[in-house]
């Protein structure tokens, strides 16, 4: 267990997620405004909150 950003993971999950193929579709565009606000930094399990995050770039 360790302090965690999760600005930095939700900004990898982002990134995922514009790599597949299915983003790069001409059917269907969806615009990310990345406005967090202020997030605390966490302590978890980073590898844990990844895993979670990505689970929706699959």
């Amino acid at each position: 267990m360790k302090a965690v950003n999760i600005h930095e993971g939700i900004d990898s999950t982002l990134m995922i997620l514009q790599s597949c193929p299915k983003a790069k579709s001409d059917r269907l565009r969806i615009e990310i405004i990345q406005k967090y606000g202020q997030l605390p930094i966490v302590d978890s399990y980073p590898e844990q909150l990844n895993q979670v995050l990505n689970e929706y770039s699959n």
